[in-house]
C-alpha cells in the first residue's frame, strides 16, 4: 500500500492544481498541549473549475524556517471545482515554537507558512454544528465545530470537558473517538433547550440517554445542566489553565518525559561483542608490535624493513580488531516497545507507543498496524530531517530508509484491544486519605506475565504484592508516602536506578529494574503531562482522569501480542506496557 501511495503522490504533484488556504485552527481552542498529538484542521478551497486530487503534505520548518525538520506528513484530498472543504492533521507539538509548512505542490507559491501553536492546558468546548451556537447564552467557553472532531481519541489530549445541546452529525469514527475520550475520562455537559430538555440520542450515542441529574461512563462523567443554572465558564467545566511559578509568576514546562521513553527503547539493543576473543588478538597484537618488531630490527641492516613491518602489523590487527568489534554480532534486526494504555472501555485502551525500530541490514521499512483504527505516527525530533514519510489516520504508516546497524525511534498514538487485560474486581476503604486496605484481582486470561501493580489515590502514592493467583493487594503503611515525594525524587535524580530528561541506565540497561524507573514518569504522562517543580512542592498539568476521587490503578506488564505492529520484515518485537485503570 505505502508503494502505491507514494507513486501517486510523485505523480499528482507535478500536476496539483492552487488551492487557497483560507483558515487554519490549532487543538480544540486555538491552542496546543506540548508533547502530544493536535489536531490541525484547516480549510482549503479549489478557485479553478478542475478538480484538484493529489496529496497535500504538513512539514515541520526548522529554525528560522531554515530547512525540514523530522518526515513529511501526507494526507489525499480531493476537492470538487469552486468548492471548500476542511482537512485534518494531527502534527506532534514539542517544546520548541517550530512553524509549519503545509505543500500541494512542487512550486514555491503552492505552499503556506502555518505560525506555531499556543501553548495550553486541556481546552474546555461548546461543541457546534457548523456556525449554529444554541447554548450561547449558557455557556462560557470557546466554540468548536463538531465535524472536526478528531477521528480517534488519540488525538484528544487537548480536550477537557465538552458541553453538548443537539444529537452531533459525527462520522462512525468520530463517534468512537467520542465515546473513548469520555470513557477514558472525559467530561460531557449535556445542554437544556428553551424548553429545558437535554438534547436525546441515537444509534451508539444512546449510552448517553439517562435519567437523573449526572452518571459514570467508565471514568468520565457526564452531566446534566438546568435551564435555571447561571451560566457555566470553561474553568468551571474543567478546562485546564497555564500553571505558573509561584515565585516569578513565568510558564515552567518540563517535558523531557518522551526523550527518556525514547533513551529507554533505544538501549533495548544489545551488542554482544566476543570480548574473550578481542583481548586475545590485543595481546598478541602487544607482542607483535614490541618484541617481535624488536627482532625483526635487530636482524634488518636497513630501517626500511621494520618500518615496514611495523606499519602492515598494525594495519592488518586493526583490520582484525575492527572485524571483531564490528556490529552485528548476536544482534537481530528488532522493534522495541514502551506503551502506555488507557482503559476506554473494558478491554479497548488509547494507547501511546515509544518504538525503537532496529535495523541489520538497510532497507525501507514500513510500520503498520493491523487492528483498522485510526492513529497517528510522529519521529518526534526537534532537529534534523528524516528520510521517511508518513501517512496518519486509517491504515495509518510510517515508512523510513534505516541504514544498516542503525535504529529510527518514533511514536505511534491510536487505540488497541485487548480483552483479557482486565481487572475483575478491586475494593478499597479510606480514613481520610489515608487508604486501609485495597485488595485487587485481575481477570482470569490475564496471562501477560506482571512486573509491577502500583496506585496513586488521594495524591498517595502505593505498592502492591502479590497475595494469590491473580490476587494483589496494597502495601500500606502508618503514614501514606505522597506521590509528590515520588516524583521530586525522579526530578532530582533519585531513587533506585532513577531515569530523569533521557538520563543513564545501569549497566543492564534493559533489564526489569530500568522499566521499573520509568514508572513515575509513565505516571506523570498519564496524569496529565508534565510536572511543574517550584521549590519542595510539585504538581501537574492535571488531566480529567486525575480527579482527588477516584484511583489510578497502574499494571506494568509485557506487552501482549495484541498491542504489536507484526511486522513482515522485523520478526523479532518486543517491549513493556504499563496498564491504565481508573476506579
Amino acid at each position: 500500500m505505502a508503494a502505491v501511495v507514494f507513486a501517486l503522490s510523485a505523480l499528482l504533484a507535478s500536476t496539483a492544481k492552487a488551492i487557497d488556504v483560507e483558515q487554519w485552527i490549532w487543538g480544540f481552542d486555538g491552542k496546543a498541549v506540548t508533547d502530544h498529538f493536535t489536531p490541525l484542521s484547516i480549510r482549503v478551497s479549489n478557485p479553478s473549475a478542475e478538480p484538484f486530487d493529489g496529496f497535500i503534505v504538513l512539514r515541520k520548518q526548522g529554525p528560522m524556517g531554515a530547512g525540514n525538520v523530522g518526515a513529511p506528513i501526507y494526507k489525499r484530498v480531493f476537492i470538487g471545482p469552486f468548492s471548500n472543504k476542511w482537512i485534518q492533521f494531527e502534527p506532534f507539538i514539542r517544546s520548541d515554537d517550530a512553524k509549519w509548512r503545509l505543500i500541494w505542490g512542487k512550486r514555491m507559491k503552492d505552499s503556506i507558512v502555518i505560525p506555531p501553536p499556543s501553548r495550553g492546558g486541556a481546552a474546555a468546548v461548546l461543541l457546534t454544528r457548523g456556525e449554529v451556537i444554541l447554548a450561547r447564552s449558557k455557556i462560557r467557553a470557546p466554540a468548536f465545530r463538531e465535524n472536526l472532531f478528531p477521528p480517534s481519541a488519540a488525538a484528544t489530549a487537548g480536550l477537557a470537558a465538552v458541553a453538548l445541546d443537539h444529537m452531533p452529525e459525527f462520522t462512525p469514527a468520530q463517534t468512537r473517538a467520542f465515546l473513548d475520550w469520555l470513557y477514558a475520562g472525559g467530561i460531557l455537559y449535556l445542554m437544556p433547550d428553551a424548553s429545558g430538555r437535554v438534547p436525546a440520542f441515537s444509534g451508539e450515542l444512546t449510552a448517553l440517554d439517562f435519567s437523573g441529574d449526572s452518571m459514570k461512563i467508565g471514568a468520565g462523567t457526564v452531566v446534566k445542566r438546568s435551564i435555571s443554572d447561571k451560566p457555566i465558564t470553561a474553568k468551571e467545566m474543567g478546562a485546564v489553565q497555564e500553571i505558573k511559578d509561584n515565585d516569578n509568576n513565568s510558564t515552567v514546562y518540563i517535558d523531557n518525559i518522551t526523550d527518556s521513553f525514547f533513551h529507554y527503547v533505544r538501549k533495548c539493543v544489545k551488542t554482544e561483542h566476543n570480548w574473550g576473543l578481542i583481548f586475545f588478538i590485543s595481546v598478541i597484537y602487544m607482542l607483535v608490535v614490541t618484541l617481535v618488531n624488536y627482532l625483526v630490527g635487530r636482524r634488518s641492516k636497513t630501517p626500511l624493513k621494520p618500518i615496514a613491518f611495523f606499519v602492515a602489523t598494525v594495519v592488518v590487527f586493526s583490520l582484525l580488531l575492527a572485524w571483531c568489534g564490528q556490529r552485528g554480532q548476536g544482534e537481530k534486526s528488532q522493534i522495541n516497545t514502551l506503551t502506555i494504555a488507557r482503559e476506554a472501555e473494558p478491554g479497548r485502551f488509547i494507547v501511546e507507543q515509544w518504538l525503537d525500530v532496529f535495523a541489520t541490514s538497510g532497507a525501507d521499512y514500513t510500520i503498520q498496524y493491523p487492528n483498522g483504527d485510526p492513529s497517528f505516527f510522529s519521529d518526534c525530533r526537534e532537529e534534523g530531517a528524516l528520510n521517511a514519510k508518513i501517512v496518519n489516520g486509517t491504515d495509518a504508516f510510517i515508512k523510513a530508509d534505516i541504514p544498516m546497524f542503525s535504529s529510527v525511534q518514533f511514536m505511534r498514538s491510536g487505540t488497541a484491544s485487548e480483552p483479557n487485560a482486565a481487572i475483575k474486581s478491586f475494593k478499597q476503604a479510606f480514613d481520610g486519605a489515608s487508604a486501609r486496605f485495597m485488595n485487587l484481582e485481575l481477570d482470569p486470561d490475564f496471562h501477560v506475565p506482571v512486573k509491577k501493580i502500583v496506585a496513586v489515590a488521594h495524591g498517595n502514592f502505593y505498592e502492591f504484592r502479590k497475595t494469590g493467583e491473580n490476587k494483589y493487594e496494597a502495601l500500606i503503611k502508618t503514614t501514606p508516602e505522597p506521590f509528590s515525594k515520588r516524583v521530586e525524587q525522579w526530578y532530582n535524580g533519585g531513587g533506585s536506578g532513577a531515569i530523569r530528561f533521557g538520563g543513564g541506565f545501569d549497566d543492564d540497561d534493559n533489564d526489569n529494574k530500568s522499566v521499573e524507573s520509568l514508572l513515575v514518569p509513565m505516571i506523570i504522562r498519564t496524569r496529565g503531562g508534565d510536572p511543574i517543580i517550584s521549590g519542595s512542592s510539585s504538581s501537574f498539568f492535571p488531566s480529567p482522569a486525575a480527579c482527588d476521587d477516584k484511583t489510578d490503578i497502574y499494571i506494568l506488564a509485557e506487552m501482549p501480542d495484541s498491542f504489536k505492529c507484526g511486522n513482515d520484515s522485523i520478526k523479532l518485537e518486543q517491549g513493556h506496557v504499563l496498564f491504565h485503570f481508573i476506579r
